[in-house]
């Protein structure tokens, strides 16, 4: 995308239009082409050119033309034919114009790194001390694609977290995966896509999305979130996470609302995602909310006896470079229920916490 007037042909495909968008956006001119007379394409485009199709005679001429006149650097193309015409065309016509690459080896450059990184976490698996039966890793095309969702979502979680998490479920009883704090859902999509390969349980999502409830008493933090779009990050989150309807459900409420509920009834409702029912037993906690330090206490006061034996806590930014909240309280977790602990490890900035049977019963 390093040049200022690109023509994007044909304009209407899928990519094409992603493409464009984005290209206009980084301040490129953009002008969209198509050999339909009537393309549904069209209002998506500032400019328009018609071609004629790649097969008409006249096809080389008219691009020349709308190449010159319209002072195009470069053409976008994602249709393989139209893009083997250009590549042969554009030399003899039009020499200074640019082709993008091939639009199958771009996209093949993102499969390939997804496999690079799902390999990366097989090759060298983490090696834990926990409780319980292992179960087989993952095979290499599940986590590559689950590697592709999570990246696709926005959000701060991090491979090393996220091989994390494959490692720990693993390890993982039957139980229900409870998140608080999940704002575009990001770690909630790897819980879901883990949790279903793993049989483990269904997903609990607790999150008010809004900014009064996200405000940390951290300016540098809080000023980020003064204008979020709460209500559209909101949408996207079921957006994400609708792919998962059937084992995954959210509780747009404060983390405390949220557990009450969760100990009396063990269901929520939601118009989107519909009746989820949950066991009441938690397989794996992920505190992920408000990372002041009492908004953090609380969380673990409030869902921590619910984790089963052999169930997991997860403290999100445990290393955190703009607050030490999360690390105080995980710590002052670790520091009283210590005999109770199987496993213990900190990764990609999140401290990993396996309880046993005396935790389970007794906190």
């Amino acid at each position: 995308m390093g040049s200022h007037s690109v023509l994007v042909f044909p304009a209407g495909m899928p990519s094409a239009l992603t493409w464009a968008r984005h290209a206009s956006e980084s301040g490129m001119r953009v002008v969209g082409a198509s050999s339909l007379t009537n393309d549904p394409a069209r209002p998506k485009y500032s400019e328009w050119i018609v071609l004629p199709w790649i097969g008409d005679v006249d096809f080389a001429d008219a691009l020349t033309c709308c190449v010159r006149e319209q002072n195009i650097d470069a053409v976008f193309s994602e249709h393989p034919v139209v893009w083997r015409t250009l590549r042969d065309l554009l030399p003899k016509t039009a020499r200074n114009v640019r082709l993008e690459p091939q639009p199958w080896q771009a996209e093949l450059s993102d499969y390939r790194g997804y496999r690079d990184i799902a390999a990366s976490f097989l090759r060298e698996p983490l090696q834990l001390a926990a409780a319980g039966c292992i179960e087989p890793a993952m095979p290499l095309p599940q986590l590559a694609a689950l590697v592709r969702v999570f990246q696709l979502v926005p959000g701060q979680c991090d491979h090393a977290k996220l091989e994390a998490l494959t490692a720990i479920f693993r390890w993982m009883p039957p139980g229900d995966i409870v998140e608080i704090g999940s704002l575009w859902g990001r770690s909630a999509v790897a819980l879901a896509f883990l949790s279903r390969h793993y049989n483990i349980g269904k997903l609990l999502c607790v999150d008010p999305w809004r900014t009064e409830e996200i405000h940390q008493g951290i300016p540098a933090v809080d000023v980020v979130f003064d204008h979020a779009p709460m209500d559209e990050i909101f949408e996207a989150f079921r957006m994400n996470l609708a792919p998962f309807q059937g084992l995954v459900n959210y509780s747009r409420t404060r983390s405390s609302d949220a557990a009450s509920l969760y100990s009396s009834a063990h269901c929520f409702t939601t118009e989107d995602f519909g009746r989820t029912g949950y066991t009441g037993e938690i397989a794996l906690l992920h505190i992920d909310g408000n990372h002041a330090i009492e908004a953090v206490r609380e969380d673990i006061a409030q869902w921590r006896h619910f984790v089963r034996a052999g169930g997991w806590i997860v403290f999100d930014d445990y290393c955190w470079p703009f607050g030490d909240g999360p690390r105080i309280a995980a710590d002052d977790f670790s520091l009283e229920f210590n005999r109770n602990l199987t496993a213990q490890f900190s990764a990609g900035g999140a401290l990993f916490v396996q309880v046993g049977s005396a935790h389970a019963r007794n906190s």
